[in-house]
């Protein structure tokens, strides 16, 4: 018997550094409307594995930060590609980012959403990134919880 499920999607709070024109950051938060996967035993683990060489790699990494085998910068770089790696592609975005809250154009209004709307905002880096890393977090809690 085939059956249509509703899709199963939740606002999820994602943050975002920015860097302005003037050199200075900023830190700004928005809702973002996930849809997420209800996933099966396989996916489960596959995910789990995922987290853990994630877990494994950083703390390589941070073991290598304590005991000055590599500096500041080259943590930052190297924990940046680690992280990447295990983050959703920017075309998986476009099916699972479903809407968006306290979202403002240069203005000031409220920027609707569209996909139009969601393509623009990811040709920024830092929001392409928020977004990426907002999608992975929902993606854990849930699998946590489950």
């Amino acid at each position: 018997m085939f059956k249509v499920i509703k899709v199963v999607s939740l606002l999820w709070l994602v943050e975002i550094f920015l860097t302005r024109d003037d050199g200075t950051n900023e830190t700004d938060q928005f809702d973002v409307k996930i849809r997420y996967k209800v996933e099966g035993e396989a996916d489960r683990l596959k995910a789990e594995a995922i987290r853990q060489s994630f877990i494994e790699k950083t703390n390589s990494l941070f073991a290598d930060l304590e005991a000055e085998k590599i500096s500041q910068e080259e943590f930052a770089r190297e924990y940046a590609l680690i992280e990447i790696s295990t983050l959703p592609k920017k075309a998986d975005l476009f099916q699972v980012v479903l809407g968006w809250e306290d979202v403002f154009d240069d203005a000031g209004k409220p920027l609707k959403f569209s996909k139009a709307n969601l393509r623009k905002a990811l040709d920024n880096g830092q929001v392409e990134a928020a977004f990426r890393t907002g999608y992975q977090r929902c993606q854990e809690r849930h699998l946590i919880k489950n």
